[in-house]
C-alpha cells in the first residue's frame, strides 16, 4: 500500500475553502501536537435507489427501477462485508496517526499521544466516508468529507479550519487485487470482495483521508507564510 496516497488524482480532489486561518502567526518547529478523530458509526456503501415511474415511459421506468434495485442488492452484499471489515480496522487510529506524522514531517512539530499535554491539537471530524455505488455504469468511488480544526491548546483557540471533500475512482490496487490497474470496480465487483480485501481497502481509505487533510493544511500554511 503506497503511503503517499494523497498525491493521487489531484484533479479529482475538491478542497473546501478555509474559513479560519491564523497559521501566519505560528511557527510549529519544536512544538508538540496531538490529534483526535470523530467518525460516523462506520464506513458505508452509498447508493441512489430510484423507483420513480414515468407514466409516459413505462418501459424506460421499468429498466431504470430494475437496474436501481439490482445495484442496491449488490451494495447490500458489500455493506455486510464492510461491516465485518470495520471490526478489524482501526480507521480513526490510522487516520490520527497518519495526520500527525505527515503534518509533523511538513511543519516540524513533535507528535504526541496526550491531548491535554500537547501544544496543538488536530480535531478531525469525518462527516462522511465510504464507497459511492450510485452509478451502475460509471463504476464506484471512495468518498471522503471531513472538517478539520487545529487548536492552540494553551488558549483553546482555533487557529485553522479546513474542509476536505474527495471522490476517488475505486481501483483494484486499493484492495491489492490482481487486475489491470486502470480498471474501475463496478457494483458487482465490489459485492464480490472478501472481508480481508475490504480490510485492505478501508486501511487505504484511512490513509488516503489523512493525506488529504495534511495536504490541505500544508497548502494553507505555505500560502500564509509567503
Amino acid at each position: 500500500m503506497k503511503k503517499a496516497c494523497f498525491v493521487l488524482c489531484v484533479s479529482l480532489l475538491l478542497l473546501g475553502a478555509c474559513s479560519s486561518n491564523k497559521l501566519a502567526r505560528y511557527e510549529f518547529r519544536d512544538t508538540t501536537a496531538a490529534a483526535r478523530t470523530f467518525m460516523p458509526p462506520g464506513a458505508n456503501v452509498f447508493t441512489d435507489l430510484d423507483v420513480r415511474i414515468d407514466p409516459g415511459d413505462l418501459l424506460g421506468s421499468a429498466l431504470r427501477v430494475g437496474t436501481s434495485v439490482a445495484r442496491e442488492i449488490e451494495a447490500e452484499r458489500a455493506r455486510d462485508r464492510l461491516d465485518s471489515a470495520m471490526a478489524k480496522v482501526d480507521v480513526p487510529g490510522i487516520t490520527e496517526e497518519r495526520v500527525l506524522f505527515q503534518a509533523a514531517e511538513m511543519l516540524g512539530f513533535h507528535p504526541v499521544n496526550e491531548v491535554e499535554a500537547a501544544d496543538f491539537v488536530f480535531t478531525v471530524d469525518m462527516k462522511r466516508y465510504g464507497i459511492d455505488a450510485s452509478s451502475w455504469d460509471a463504476g464506484t468511488f471512495f468518498v471522503v468529507e471531513a472538517r478539520i480544526e487545529l487548536i492552540d491548546n494553551a488558549v483553546h483557540r482555533r487557529i485553522w479550519r479546513g474542509n476536505v471533500s474527495a471522490r476517488e475512482p475505486l481501483s483494484p490496487r486499493f484492495f491489492e487485487l490482481e487486475r489491470p490497474l486502470e480498471t474501475v470496480l463496478d457494483a458487482v465487483a465490489l459485492s464480490e470482495l472478501s472481508v480481508d480485501e475490504m480490510v485492505t481497502g478501508l486501511s487505504y481509505l484511512a490513509e488516503y483521508s489523512a493525506g488529504l487533510i495534511t495536504e490541505k493544511l500544508y497548502r494553507d500554511y505555505l500560502r500564509k507564510h509567503r
